[in-house]
């Protein structure tokens, strides 16, 4: 059930008290106080995207080749606005190298739940996530058209271009000191993230200031035009939690993959 404050359960609890009532009245009563609590969130959300600018806005932390390498400090995360009031993806900018010839940012983490609620109230699009402590967690459950939808409103919303990463560049991004980076085992052979299987913020950054490339969702990339699940997820055993790790695209949406967003820079 969801949560209930305790103005409404006493609330429910003095009316039980002054008349019995048999399991449906009052899970009516708990229906209607859920329902006005979720006008309230809405509500929340409405008045911020009616604070929408109409163009691009400057964040003064663009995202430059001159950060290259450098996002596992503050200074090197740069950020796009969507809006005047609201930003948009963290992202880290990967230096050219190992026949990637230009620098591009990646998002420093997975697309979140937040991102997403996000472009669905600003869009008008999709229906937001009212839970407000799934905030954290990576976006999941999507289908490709889905995700080319919020990559196309990003890119119109900065005035820039953000799509997918390749196969070659997040894998490239991932292995930026040569090595697996970002798996944790605690128990029974499933890979876990400082106990919390979903939180973005659960793991730790590589030399170029990704977090959890893998051990936490599977994440979509291309490849000449097809589309694949890569790295390891939280539900794959340790042998699996492989960066080379690629599943061809499936029409059926699953809750162990999400993605990570590309920005090219000018």
């Amino acid at each position: 059930m969801r949560y209930l404050t305790t103005t409404y359960i006493l609330f429910v609890f003095t009316i039980s008290s002054v008349s019995a009532m048999d399991s449906a009245e009052l899970n009516m009563i708990i229906e209607k106080v859920l329902a006005n609590r979720d006008k309230r969130i809405a509500k929340e959300w409405a008045e911020r995207r009616d604070t929408i600018d109409s163009g691009p806005i400057s964040s003064g932390r663009e995202c430059h080749s001159r950060l290259a390498g450098k996002g596992t400090t503050p200074r090197g995360v740069c950020v796009d606005m969507v809006s005047n009031s609201w930003r948009g993806p963290q992202m880290v900018v990967i230096p050219s190298g190992n026949g990637i010839e230009a620098d591009f940012a990646l998002s420093k983490y997975e697309i979140s739940i937040k991102d997403w609620t996000m472009y669905c109230v600003l869009s008008k699009t999709c229906n937001p996530e009212s839970n407000r402590a799934r905030d954290n967690e990576p976006a999941r459950n999507l289908s490709i058209e889905e995700i080319h939808k919020y990559l196309a409103w990003l890119s119109e919303r900065t005035g820039k271009t953000y799509r997918l990463p390749t196969h070659t560049e997040w894998e490239y991004a991932a292995m930026s000191d040569g090595r697996q980076f970002g798996c944790f085992m605690f128990s029974n052979e499933k890979i876990e993230m400082e106990g919390n299987l979903y939180l973005l913020n659960s793991g730790v950054s590589n030399k170029w200031g990704l977090v959890d490339q893998l051990g936490g969702v599977l994440e979509w990339v291309t490849d000449n035009d097809n589309f694949y699940a890569i790295g390891g997820s939280y539900e794959d055993d340790n042998s699996k939690c492989v960066i080379s790790l690629s599943i061809p695209y499936s029409v059926k949406r699953d809750d162990i993959t999400g993605f990570r967003v590309l920005l090219e820079l000018e």
